[in-house]
């Protein structure tokens, strides 16, 4: 279970998120909402890459708070709006460092990342480098690395941005 309590967020002046209090239970969530609403910025926030000021709310996993659970991380996939690799990588090149930075264990990260990558049909891609493929297949790899370890939170930030109907299809039964 994951509690939102009382989340605010503000870059300067501008208040973007304002005692946002939710709890997600197990199960799929969308957030909809006008763009500039704080939907990224709540992911961010999720994610722990926005770091959230004492006294400006709370974000609980499992039951314990994110700020004192060192292996909470560890527990989260995302793909981010806007995803990026390295471009001079190939597919499994990339996975695996993908692996490695989330401290997945070698001997367990190429079966864990062949998993991921059959899951979003990119297996053929993976001596192809990263520069080569299309840019649904970029978000496909995106999804592929968020699956990456069966992390207990996965958050998606616009998933099927780029794919086709039947790569959208195939994410919808993922």
């Amino acid at each position: 279970m994951l509690e939102i309590k009382n989340l605010s967020k503000s870059f300067g002046r501008k208040k973007v998120l304002e005692n946002v209090s939710f709890t997600f239970e197990h199960g799929v969530y969308g957030l909809l909402g006008p763009n500039g609403a704080g939907k990224t910025t709540l992911m961010r926030c999720i994610t722990g890459l926005y770091p959230i000021k004492k006294g400006s709310g709370e974000i609980v996993f499992d039951g314990v708070s994110t700020a004192k659970n060192s292996d909470y991380l560890a527990k989260v996939g995302y793909l981010p709006q806007k995803f990026g690799l390295f471009k001079d990588l190939k597919v499994k090149e990339m996975m695996l460092l993908l692996a490695n930075l989330k401290e997945i264990p070698k001997k367990e990260a190429e079966r864990l990342m062949e998993e991921a990558v059959e899951l979003v049909n990119l297996t053929d891609r993976l001596d192809s480098k990263v520069k080569s493929l299309s840019g649904g297949m970029i978000r496909r790899l995106g999804v592929a690395q968020a699956l990456l370890g069966n992390p207990s939170l996965i958050i998606f930030d616009e998933p099927t941005a780029g794919l086709d109907p039947e790569e959208r299809l195939r994410f919808k039964n993922i």
